[in-house]
């Protein structure tokens, strides 16, 4: 039999065990609630709203279970859009890594002034997204733009045969793609360049004393061992890419006739000029599992065997 002072020193201890089982859990609890708010709640609307037609101010006037679906596939423009998100995402993310690793290598090496080189180019990623969008769009206007005048003093154009580089349904795209790789850069460079600083120097010393040339430290030291970066700076690259609504809308508004469109001025264009709340929801649901999926693949093809 236990006197009553070990019972209460054993109803501690129970009560201790069990407060400290509980704690961790409260601690994250804020955090749950917060994304509770702001990601679960809007995303199972979203799923459901997919299911109904709504009206414009967002009332749900009727069930229309995958018409909106439907719909959305039967719209001529919708498939074009997807095609180009795909080559929107190829090219800017694409461009930007490898960009991104010839700048790191650079800016790794020491020279001088290096250090005030690594803060002016860091400078695209800390200015808006907007405003940088807003620049080059005054860069690149036709009649007196800076492009326009940097392609004159090559003599490549003319004052009488300036490119239209954003009226024109060729030319659009291929600027908005610039853009994105200007402003999407210097993060990547960043990442980067912090994966090759935290190579060990003795490497490179033993290859260059077994007679490696700079290429091939490149190839056989560097690159092997900032790749993880380099997957990791990619997928960070491609769901930016692929939400760069900031660079679309100021820069061409997804003009001329939808032809620099991508999936996320899309849904806007549904949203706000169509009013089509059901369709906006139903390519929401799409643009998401379609991220949700690359990125589970991506992650499991690229750390197979580390996790």
């Amino acid at each position: 039999m236990f006197s009553l002072l070990e019972r209460l020193r054993i109803f501690y201890n129970e009560v201790g065990r069990k407060r400290n089982a509980i704690v961790p859990y409260l601690l994250i609890l804020p955090a749950l609630i917060l994304m509770g708010l702001i990601v679960f709640y809007p995303l199972s609307s979203t799923i459901i709203w997919s299911f109904y037609q709504m009206s414009r101010i967002g009332n749900i006037t009727g069930f229309a279970g995958f018409s909106n679906y439907a719909d959305l596939f039967a719209n001529p423009n919708f498939l074009p859009v997807i095609r180009r998100t795909l080559i929107w995402i190829a090219f800017s993310a694409g461009s930007t890594t490898i960009l991104g690793v010839w700048l790191a290598s650079v800016l790794n090496t020491r020279f001088f002034g290096s250090q005030v080189v690594r803060g002016i180019v860091i400078i695209p990623w800390a200015i808006s997204v907007s405003i940088t969008a807003i620049i080059w769009k005054w860069m690149f206007q036709g009649e007196f733009g800076f492009v326009n005048h940097i392609f004159d003093a090559l003599r490549i154009t003319t004052p009488e045969s300036h490119i239209q580089w954003l009226a024109s349904a060729n030319t659009s795209f291929p600027a908005m793609i610039v853009v994105s790789i200007w402003a999407s850069l210097p993060f990547t460079t960043m990442i980067l360049l912090a994966g090759m600083q935290g190579i060990e120097k003795e490497l490179y010393e033993c290859a260059a004393i077994d007679g490696a040339s700079s290429l091939m430290q490149f190839q056989n030291i560097t690159l092997p061992l900032i790749l993880p970066s380099i997957m990791i700076a990619s997928l960070l690259n491609i769901i930016w890419v692929f939400n760069s609504f900031a660079i679309i809308w100021p820069l061409t508004r997804g003009g001329p006739a939808y032809a620099s469109d991508t999936i996320v001025s899309f849904i806007y264009k549904l949203a706000f000029v169509q009013g089509d709340i059901g369709q906006t929801a139903a390519t929401s649901v799409l643009a998401f599992l379609a991220l949700l999926i690359f990125s589970i693949i991506y992650v499991l093809f690229v750390f197979r065997g580390r996790i």
